[in-house]
């Protein structure tokens, strides 16, 4: 190893007792090539983490080469040869000059997915590999309050238990790590149950109103269940203990 933009030059020789001389010479420039990733899974507004991946989702990685010649010049990603596997194996079709990204679909099957890279310049002086390997998780859905007054409270999911300071609340249902571009258009199935019962919102599917009856007071329990219509992994539960 050594640093970017530098020529190495070595060479090796070698004697045998008969007197017969074996040499060997090589040029290596040190090369480095970063692989980054990123999902289609669905994630709130000013959510600030990363689209984690959760099975079948869509997977799109992308190779950052670093060849710098001797003369302090970075070679262009465009002008090199990729060869690309997923899991082992060859991604013949997403492999070839220029082609430093792809998009596929997660194994059903898998608890991660991983990556390998040979990238190659197109003059044959720079050589790097690099790998990646993506765990999956769990989607999850979380609460959040949508006040008739601020509108959705992204800044304060509600989580275990709440306090229902008024007569009326509106609780959304926000999905974490489902494939899709919008919370609106992921074909998800939203099963809602209060108190072990089945309750139909009356407007969206992603939220609930809940009212306070004339002088009632107590506890009820809301729980949510989460699947998503095409891929069968994808499916999360959540509950919300409701005082009033």
């Amino acid at each position: 190893t050594g640093n970017l933009g530098e020529v190495y030059n070595i060479s090796v020789s070698a004697r045998t007792s008969s007197g017969i001389l074996f040499s060997k010479q090589t040029t290596i420039r040190p090369a480095i090539v970063d692989i980054i990733w990123e999902t289609d899974g669905y994630v709130p507004p000013f959510y600030k983490g990363k689209r984690l991946y959760s099975p079948e989702s869509k997977i799109t990685v992308a190779a950052i080469t670093n060849f710098i010649d001797s003369s302090g010049t970075a070679v262009s990603r465009n002008n090199a040869v990729y060869n690309w596997s997923n899991n082992k194996d060859p991604l013949v079709q997403f492999s070839g000059f220029g082609k430093k990204s792809l998009s596929v679909t997660g194994s059903l099957f898998e608890n991660t997915e991983t990556f390998s890279l040979m990238v190659n310049s197109s003059d044959g002086r720079f050589s790097a590999r690099g790998d990646i390997t993506i765990p999956a998780i769990i989607p999850s859905v979380v609460f959040y309050e949508n006040n008739p007054l601020y509108g959705i409270l992204y800044n304060s999911a509600i989580a275990g238990g709440v306090n229902m300071r008024g007569d009326e609340m509106t609780v959304l249902a926000v999905p974490y790590f489902f494939s899709g571009t919008s919370g609106n258009n992921l074909g998800l199935n939203f099963n809602w149950l209060m108190n072990g019962r089945e309750v139909r919102p009356t407007e969206a599917s992603d939220q609930i109103t809940l009212r306070r009856e004339d002088g009632a007071s107590g506890r009820a329990n809301l729980s949510l269940t989460v699947r998503n219509k095409d891929k069968i992994l994808q499916a999360s539960t959540a509950q919300l203990n409701i005082s009033f």
